[in-house]
């Protein structure tokens, strides 16, 4: 499934001003272009990965860059099962991007950011599925009534 623009932004909470910041500045967004840009369910975890690096831990979004690309390529390749419990590690120094199982930074890193997927597919989940019903027609106002079938109206 493919998303557009505006979903990517209505389900991560991105205004558009922040949106079109992001995309000047981050070279995965610079990519997508064009009125019909299509975003992919690994798109937007990276994008709801970024939102929360940048207004949970305070991290501007340019310093960002130089690993934005290897963020969306992790969330890319890795389906959701295989991230669940899993934490995004960041070097900003060397600038590499890896996904870990447990909460262990590299030995040779003087300074990393740690991400945990958990609550970004939590969030991400919640917002696809708000507004979804377990029953398709839920919303009738008016109840099921029974049309007779083309066989009894001729006898009648």
């Amino acid at each position: 499934m493919q998303y557009t623009q505006a979903q990517v932004r209505e389900t991560v909470g991105l205004s558009l001003e922040t949106y079109r910041h992001w995309k000047r500045v981050l070279p995965p967004l610079a990519s997508k272009s064009g009125r019909a840009a299509c975003f992919s369910i690994g798109d937007l975890m990276a994008v709801s990965v970024l939102q929360r690096l940048t207004e949970t831990a305070g991290v501007r979004v340019g310093h960002l860059s130089d690993v934005a690309p290897a963020i969306f390529q992790i969330c890319n390749s890795s389906p959701w099962a295989a991230l669940v419990g899993a934490t995004l590690m960041l070097d900003l120094e060397q600038r590499i991007c890896t996904v870990e199982r447990a909460d262990k930074a590299t030995a040779e890193a003087n300074l990393v950011l740690a991400c945990r997927l958990d609550p970004v597919l939590e969030q991400l989940r919640d917002a696809l599925l708000r507004g979804k019903s377990g029953y398709p027609q839920a919303e009738l106002l008016l109840p099921p009534v029974r049309v007779p079938s083309a066989r009894r109206q001729k006898r009648a």
